[in-house]
């Protein structure tokens, strides 16, 4: 059965043709003419043309030793004919690379009527496909590109009555000397800020400042030669296109790695009792408290935003373009205050 078109080749007296009459008895010793099953409806012949297509002779009547040679010899040189001339137009029909091992049983299911569908099927099922482009591999590859740079943050706050607050976020590394970036909402009247570092190294970290347009902040670890992260083009960011978050999810899991696409650009929001966030990137990826933040990043392993906040809903999320983030990354590198 071809699973192409899954239909069992007829009889041909289901398929309209004449069956084929009885064919001769061979004569002793003579070699049986060669069949072309697999080959023949790959050069566009009827399924129900068994035969060669080269005429074999009529069997030699019981005579002498000059008709038992004739009809070996035409025997012979119609088996020779016909393997070389499957062999010419096979060649001239498959593309080079292509392999020629169509199963037989897949040539002989096709129906009459479809040799020429049949054999461009064939040539296909033959022919070495090309590599697909692997997102699995992509994300992975990514991942191990940016997670070095993502952080941990745990902030220490102190009420009105004296009661302690602990707090979790993200951050990343945008700077080799200790710059991270995160968001405002995170360190925002904290008393002690700590970084945990990819390599495992816990460091406490200083507020440089606050941005008073959008949910950023930067702050800094004293260390050197730390890993940065890559900064891409949220500008060029399509719809459907396949993105990650990274970050510490409820402050526990550090280096977890979400994945999803962008399901929506130029969005607004309001945070109840917060401010208004505009010009947000939405997402079906997962975004928790304690991923604030931290990066999402293209396939190829930039960071195009900065995770959020999340909604009630399932499968909508939020992060900041990483363009509206570039001015405070570098006023903090100048050593200027963040308006």
């Amino acid at each position: 059965m071809d699973p192409a078109s899954d239909t069992t080749r007829p009889s041909p007296a289901q398929s309209g043709v004449d069956p084929s009459p009885e064919p001769a008895e061979a004569t002793p010793g003579a070699p049986a003419p060669a069949l072309v099953v697999a080959s023949d409806t790959a050069i566009g012949f009827q399924p129900s043309a068994w035969a060669s297509p080269v005429q074999a002779p009529s069997p030699a009547r019981p005579g002498g030793p000059s008709t038992v040679r004739t009809a070996i010899l035409a025997a012979v040189l119609s088996s020779v004919l016909t393997v070389a001339l499957t062999a010419v137009v096979l060649r001239a029909m498959i593309p080079a690379g292509a392999t020629a091992n169509a199963s037989p049983a897949a040539s002989a299911s096709r129906g009459p009527g479809s040799s020429a569908g049949a054999s461009a099927a064939s040539t296909l099922v033959s022919a070495p496909l090309a590599a697909a482009p692997d997102a699995a591999s992509d994300a992975v590859s990514a991942t191990a590109r940016v997670l070095p740079t993502v952080v941990t943050i745990t902030t220490q706050s102190v009420g009105r009555r004296g009661a302690t607050f602990s707090g979790a976020g993200s951050g990343f590394i945008v700077d080799s000397r200790g710059w991270i970036l995160t968001n405002r909402h995170v360190v925002t009247g904290a008393a002690t800020i700590t970084v945990g570092l990819a390599d495992g190294r816990t460091l406490p970290a200083q507020l440089y400042g606050l941005s008073s347009t959008n949910d950023l902040a930067i702050i800094r670890v004293d260390a050197t030669g730390l890993p940065v992260a890559q900064l891409g083009d949220s500008l060029r960011l399509a719809l459907g296109q396949s993105i990650l978050v990274l970050g510490s999810p409820l402050g526990e899991y550090p280096g977890s790695v979400s994945s999803g696409v962008v399901s929506g650009l130029g969005r607004a929001i309001d945070i109840t009792g917060v401010e208004h966030l505009s010009n947000l990137i939405q997402t079906d990826a997962a975004i928790n408290p304690g991923n604030s933040g931290g990066p999402m990043v293209d396939l190829g392993g930039r960071v195009i935003g900065v995770a959020v906040a999340t909604s009630q809903a399932a499968g909508i999320a939020f992060g900041i373009p990483i363009e509206d983030a570039r001015s405070i990354v570098a006023l903090a590198l100048a050593g200027l205050p963040i308006p």
